[in-house]
């Protein structure tokens, strides 16, 4: 087999083997999701789905990334808030929709416990959300909309808070609507004092 017809064949076994660890994390969760049941779904073998990732949690980690890392990054139309709301809104629907809310929490979970899963989770998800995320807020402070005073990192952890209390404590579900009143609070103590008083 030539090199990029053997590149193209591994691709396509890859691909499948993301599908069905994705699909099946989705049907029978995470706890129950399995190397056997992946490579069975995929019709791959187990050593295949070892010689790339070391663990379940590896091969979902991939799987979910590839689907949802568009949808982390933010847009910058100038206006903050309506960045914030439709970024913050995108990781809400991430976090609790039927096809990507239980691969999340699974591996959520399993980082408390597993710091490979851990490390892993933070260069391929919270590295890249963190750097979008203080960018723009930085933007936004050079701009006059939010406080130049403030820690940009600290101000991601303050607007990702309620959406992780929520998933964390789930006596409510986090919703689309709930996004927009969480940050008009926290915009009233993010916002530069030129741009409060200009609204007042």
């Amino acid at each position: 087999m030539t090199e990029p017809r053997k590149s193209r064949q591994n691709e396509k076994v890859r691909l499948a083997i993301l599908d069905a660890a994705f699909s099946l994390a989705s049907e029978v969760g995470y706890d129950k999701l399995t190397i056997e049941g992946i490579a069975r779904r995929a019709g791959a073998g187990k050593q295949t789905i070892y010689r790339w990732w070391s663990s379940k949690a590896l091969v979902l980690l991939e799987a979910l990334v590839e689907r949802v890392q568009d949808e982390l990054m933010f847009e910058d139309t100038g206006e903050i808030r309506a960045d914030l709301i439709a970024q913050m809104q995108r990781v809400a629907k991430l976090m609790t929709s039927a096809d990507t809310g239980c691969p999340f929490i699974g591996l959520l979970v399993e980082a408390q416990f597993n710091a490979e899963v851990a490390a892993a989770m933070n260069a391929r998800i919270y590295a890249p959300t963190y750097a979008a995320a203080t960018a723009r807020l930085k933007a936004a402070q050079r701009a006059g909309d939010l406080d130049p005073e403030l820690d940009p990192v600290m101000m991601v952890e303050l607007l990702y808070s309620p959406i992780y209390y929520r998933l964390i404590v789930p006596y409510a579900t986090i919703t689309s609507a709930d996004i927009p009143v969480f940050l008009d609070m926290m915009l009233t103590g993010l916002q530069s004092k030129g741009t409060t008083q200009r609204a007042e």
